[in-house]
């Protein structure tokens, strides 16, 4: 069984259905922000700017990894990491008490491809939203900086087109 690496919402939507509250929260972050898995992984709760709806990312390109990266927030991801953050109750400056490794997430997910019988990894929730993110503005050079990337190469890498997409311009 060959993994998808471009999740449409639809699909992104079936998948949803079997998942638990926690995971869905989750997801539903990687999906619309396109954070890297270990991205998400270290946040903290000083990175977390609700009242803006932003997420500040230490930049993995970075070799000071002094620099953040500002990562908005769509009404979903608000109320995902308001759901998350209710259901850590305990006050931590790690965004979560119950902090999620990169392979609980990763376990989770083999979980839901058998489950769910849509086979994906981790890192389709990055494709995705990149790729939505190209779709929604046309431009190379913002989605590279939505990504985090340095060169456009690396952003161009990420993008999946349909046949269909293909088809309007012949």
């Amino acid at each position: 069984m060959n993994r998808i690496l471009y999740i449409d919402e639809k699909t992104f939507n079936n998948i949803l259905i079997y998942c638990n509250f926690y995971y869905k929260n989750v997801f539903s972050i990687l999906y619309y922000t396109g954070l890297r898995i270990s991205e998400f992984c270290n946040l903290k709760i000083s990175d977390i700017d609700l009242k803006n709806k932003i997420v500040f990312v230490n930049d993995e390109n970075s070799k000071t990894k002094i620099h953040k990266r500002k990562v908005f927030l769509n009404e979903i991801c608000f109320i995902a990491f308001n759901n998350i953050i209710s259901v850590n109750k305990i006050p931590s400056e790690s965004f979560f008490c119950y902090m999620p490794s990169s392979n609980t997430i990763k376990q989770y997910i083999k979980f839901i491809n058998k489950k769910s019988n849509i086979h994906f990894s981790a890192h389709s929730f990055r494709h995705s939203f990149i790729t939505n993110f190209y779709n929604k503005c046309k431009d190379l050079n913002l989605t590279k900086i939505a990504a985090g990337h340095k060169s456009i190469n690396s952003t161009i890498i990420y993008m999946h087109y349909s046949e269909i997409d293909l088809r309007k311009y012949y």
